[in-house]
């Protein structure tokens, strides 16, 4: 019998030698407009909350903002893998009545990756969102999250309840998620950096990924799979991963769906296999001013297979309030 470290060998050399490169942060912001790239302080604001985090350092964060000076903003979570780049079908469609930013969370998109691990947790990106609401004055606004920035929002709603006008779902995770999705294997450094660098990052797993996403495959085009993709693989990607994945303890209290009051429309892909709408309705159900909303013929990323829709769904949405 061959010892498994034999067989393994030429698996991690040829790993190894296609891991992806990683571009600096410093190459990627010398090519961005300086006003998208805001220097914020995650966990200054000063609506300190029952899940406030310590204080984190400056971090760069990237920002789409369009609509500036309108009276009412909306903020536009992106999902887990995606960034601000996934909202750019409607950022334009509510930008003449709102003013709207979309921020790349922290490890994703071309915000600057930290080192610690708090600002990966679920606390953490809260805590960026209300930074980034109190560097723009806005005392509230309406937060629209997908999957994982789904997830966030509803955290947001319930932890901070004054700062969210309305939630709008786009297949959203369970607040729980963030938390769930921690492996004891992301512990490892040299693992993570392998399966990230090695794997994640590669073309064709970012395809099988958006695939996985999508219900029509043939709009997986190679010009989203390299946007999707160049937004990944920046410096810092490997510690991203794991402060994103590994074993973290964090006191974090449970959301209670029924005790979210904020007006709340759920959108969802009608063939969406990662969270079956079957399922989502049900949780939806428990919130008490909540509507449900089939996108008949999307997967899990309606706002890309269905962008008119869903725009035009999320601005009627918003002007009725």
């Amino acid at each position: 019998m061959v010892p498994c470290s034999k067989l393994l060998s030429p698996l991690l050399l040829l790993l190894v030698a296609g891991c992806t490169r990683l571009v600096p942060y410093q190459t990627v912001t010398s090519q961005l407009p300086e006003e998208k790239i805001i220097a914020l302080h995650p966990g200054a604001s000063s609506s300190a909350g029952r899940n406030m985090e310590p204080l984190q350092p400056v971090q760069r964060v990237y920002v789409e903002e369009k609509g500036k000076g309108k009276p009412e903003a909306v903020i536009l979570l992106h999902g887990f893998g995606g960034s601000s780049y996934s909202w750019r079908y409607l950022i334009p469609a509510l930008a003449d009545g709102y003013q709207v930013l979309a921020p790349d969370l922290s490890g994703f998109g071309f915000t600057e990756r930290p080192r610690s691990r708090e600002p990966y947790t679920r606390c953490g990106q809260i805590q960026l969102v209300l930074a980034l609401m109190d560097y723009r004055h806005l005392p509230a606004a309406h937060i629209v999250g997908h999957s994982y920035g789904g997830a966030l929002a509803l955290a947001l709603a319930y932890d901070y309840p004054k700062r969210v006008r309305s939630l709008t779902l786009i297949d959203a995770a369970a607040p729980s998620y963030p938390h769930q999705r921690r492996k004891i294997f992301a512990s490892s450094h040299s693992l993570t950096s392998l399966l990230v660098r090695g794997v994640g990052l590669r073309r064709w797993s970012i395809r099988r990924a958006l695939k996985r996403s999508f219900h029509d495959d043939h709009l997986v085009t190679d010009e989203l799979v390299d946007a999707y993709r160049c937004r990944l693989a920046v410096e810092g990607a490997v510690r991203a991963y794991q402060g994103l994945t590994a074993p973290f303890e964090e006191l974090t209290d449970r959301v209670e769906l029924a005790e979210i009051e904020q007006p709340t429309l759920a959108l969802w892909g009608s063939e969406d296999e990662l969270i079956p709408a079957d399922q989502a309705r049900i949780e939806v159900g428990k919130m008490p001013r909540a509507q449900f909303v089939l996108v008949n013929g999307a997967g899990h990323a309606p706002m890309e297979e269905r962008p008119q829709e869903v725009a035009t769904r999320v601005r009627a949405f918003l002007d009725s309030l």
